[in-house]
């Protein structure tokens, strides 16, 4: 067993590519620049992602999986981040990056050179105010906003409960408004103002007020930039809850991500999973897309007929468009503010559950894909409980699962999963899924009978090797099948790789259950949250321990 290569530690959730090609892991804020691209804080990810107008999504700064604290000022692809947030753009390229969980603020050269431009070099939280640069520090600092001419950079401080600004030339760090520290509601001026848990800010655009999503109190201020008053533009302090009306008579839930366009103020409401729209002169407070009563989901349509599922961060363009960071679906969208027409501009999701032909299909929880020879794909749902087919000709269809959560082995839709995972297909058309909650790997025939091909009936959760149901798996994820007709199986709970034989015997490949790290060498070894699986010949190759391990000369 030997470390096989880099970092890999979230695969399916990185991917570069165009449009529907390319992979977030819960995007959190958006920015545009003079050129339209659009730059994403992929917070799951811990990296920062460029999407050009025509959709080609790149990986701009840091290294997807990797977290942590570290400046690159050749190429930024050695940088690394902990949970980005808020971005911000000026017009000479640079990309300035709320780097909330290093309580930092850091920049990033248009040739992707990552630096700390403010806050803790050391990445520790506090709330030093008016020292320059890295003598400052911040606390899980959120949303940014930069000023029209460029001279300063305003920022969400969220765990001090403060609105701070930065001097781009002389990075004096100061703050505009609030009580460092004093979560609560106060509208007034300056240090006698307060907020709670503040995550967006928009600037108005002419400059004149900064609009604050005060996330925590469900409330929309306004902050006088000249005076430094604190106003509230819409909803009522601590009361949460979905209403259009005019000012302090709206109402909204866990509101995050703004963006100002002229006299118009869109806000990305989390926790009711819409965009709403503020007129600015007269606070009156409207629906852009989503709709509360369709709750989550994903669906590209007209205003209300759309749908997102936790909305985070917003910005707009001068072309008209309004773009979202739709995080739990992972993925970016696209509102046109003219026909308010949804779309996406770059990752893929479905969210439901639905047989129908191609685009028209929907999903819930889509884990785990494998192939057949015939070129059908199978679709593990870890949310429906159900295994999907599609043809070649893309229709979609229930495999096996009735769509609710059980253990029940019997034919086709009939049968039940609970929380399956991955899946594998063998060369006899044979379908294997990692049936997570149940701690087992069950076995859909050619005839589409579904049968427990190992792991206990009663889906108990062990280590124990054995064949069939004498052994036992302990939360199984991802699978594999060799030519001979073997199964191999992560088995993440206990962080071993299992193997089980065509007539269902189990053995320990790699990994001592019960612990955690990683001894190189000699099988079976210490093994670290293994996860993706993959079979090459006679080499079995996975991910763990942020790379990629592989057996050779499999037994």
């Amino acid at each position: 067993m030997a470390l096989f290569a880099g970092d890999v530690s979230t695969p399916s959730g990185s991917a570069d590519g165009t449009g529907a090609e390319a992979r977030f892991s819960d995007p959190r804020y958006v920015a545009i620049d003079s050129a339209g691209n659009v730059y994403v804080a992929d917070n799951g990810n811990g990296t920062i992602r460029k999407i050009t107008p025509a959709g080609v999504v790149t990986t701009l700064a840091g290294t997807a999986g990797q977290f942590g604290y570290v400046n690159d000022t050749d190429t930024g692809a050695a940088a690394l981040f902990d949970s980005p947030r808020g971005i911000a753009t000026d017009i000479a390229g640079n990309v300035y990056v709320a780097d909330a969980g290093n309580h930092a603020i850091r920049k990033i050269t248009p040739e992707g050179k990552v630096s700390t431009f403010a806050g803790s070099a050391t990445g520790v939280a506090g709330n030093t105010d008016d020292p320059i640069g890295t003598d400052a520090s911040f606390n899980w600092p959120n949303g940014l906003a930069l000023s029209s001419d460029g001279s300063t950079l305003y920022v969400a401080d969220n765990d001090n409960h403060v609105i701070r600004q930065i001097d781009i030339v002389t990075t004096a760090v100061t703050t505009l408004a609030g009580a460092a520290g004093v979560p609560d509601y106060v509208d007034g001026t300056g240090a006698a103002a307060r907020f709670n848990s503040p995550r967006g800010v928009a600037l108005a655009s002419d400059g004149s007020k900064l609009f604050v999503a005060d996330s925590y109190n469900h409330v929309i201020r306004q902050i006088d930039i000249a005076t430094k008053d604190v106003t509230t533009l819409a909803g009522t302090a601590g009361e949460s809850g979905f209403t259009n009306d005019i000012g302090t008579a709206a109402r909204f839930d866990f509101p995050t991500g703004l963006a100002c366009d002229g006299l118009k103020l869109y806000v990305a409401d989390g926790d009711n999973n819409v965009i709403r729209q503020i007129d600015i002169v007269t606070a009156g407070v409207t629906t852009l897309a989503g709709d509360t009563a369709g709750g989550a989901g994903y669906v590209d349509a007209v205003g209300t007929s759309a749908r997102f599922d936790w909305p985070y961060g917003v910005a707009t363009n001068s072309a008209g468009n309004v773009y979202v960071a739709d995080s739990d679906n992972n993925l970016i969208r696209k509102i046109d503010i003219n026909t308010q027409a949804v779309s996406t501009l770059a990752g893929f999701a479905r969210y439901g559950y639905l047989n129908a032909a191609g685009a028209a299909a929907l999903f819930d929880g889509l884990n785990g894909l494998a192939t057949d020879s015939a070129g059908n794909v199978y679709v593990a749902a870890y949310e429906d409980d159900t295994i999907g087919k599609i043809t070649p000709d893309g229709v979609v269809s229930t495999l096996a699962g009735t769509g609710t959560a059980g253990y029940l082995n019997s034919a086709g839709v009939l049968a039940q999963f609970n929380g399956p995972w991955s899946i594998a297909a063998d060369s006899e058309g044979n379908v294997y899924v990692s049936d997570y909650y149940n701690n087992a790997i069950r076995k859909i025939d050619t005839s589409g009978v579904v049968s427990t091909f190992a792991g206990s009936v009663d889906g108990l959760a062990g280590s124990t090797d054995g064949t069939g149901p004498e052994a036992s798996f302990t939360l199984p994820e991802y699978l594999a099948t060799d030519s001979a007709g073997n199964v191999y199986v992560s088995d993440g709970g206990n962080n071993t790789i299992r193997k089980i034989t065509p007539d269902g015997v189990v053995t320990t490949l790699a990994g001592t259950a019960g612990q955690n790290g990683f001894t190189p060498g000699a099988l079976p070894g210490v093994l670290a949250n293994p996860e993706g699986i993959a079979v090459f010949g006679t080499t079995l190759y996975f991910t763990s321990n942020n790379g990629v391990v592989s057996i050779t000369n499999l037994p």
